[in-house]
């Protein structure tokens, strides 16, 4: 019988960090470019740490993938954050990170996002201010294994 198991995943990636310092609301930030044309990496998970400078009940960010399927040129995306999040599509959107009426500290996880076999940038909406400091996106990439 075939068993399917993780494989041992990679160490995690800061993809932003102190770009997200003192970020306002509905900032846009993309990261760098992510090849997963050689690991073939199958999935991640995304872990958001931050801090708000003050609270608001329903505070979220959402998260999407930019794909260079020709290992080129990338879909088109906000570069306004006044037009932010509308101009990013559905079939773009990986998820969101919910937040509570506080300030935090706050550590949220997206968990088993499917990853194309390309180069990708992930892009972050940010929906509420943060603090100065200690704010970062890292990304954890994995695949599947059989024995």
């Amino acid at each position: 019988m075939t068993v399917h198991s993780y494989a041992t995943p990679e160490s995690p990636t800061t993809l932003l960090s102190t770009e997200l310092n003192s970020a306002s609301a509905g900032a846009v930030f993309t990261s760098g470019v992510i090849d997963n044309s050689v690991g073939l990496y199958k999935y991640a998970d995304f872990e958001m740490r931050c801090e708000f400078t003050s609270a608001a009940l329903g505070n979220y960010f959402s998260l999407y993938l930019l794909e260079a399927a020709d290992g080129t040129n990338y879909e088109d995306a906000a570069a306004s954050p006044n037009s932010g999040e509308a101009l990013l599509t559905a079939a773009q959107f990986l998820g969101s990170f919910i937040f509570p009426n506080a300030v935090g500290p706050f550590r949220k996880i997206l968990r088993g996002l499917v990853l194309p076999p390309t180069k990708f940038k992930i892009v972050l909406w940010v929906d509420w201010a943060l603090v100065a400091s200690g704010n970062t996106l890292k990304m954890i990439r994995y695949t599947e294994q059989t024995a």
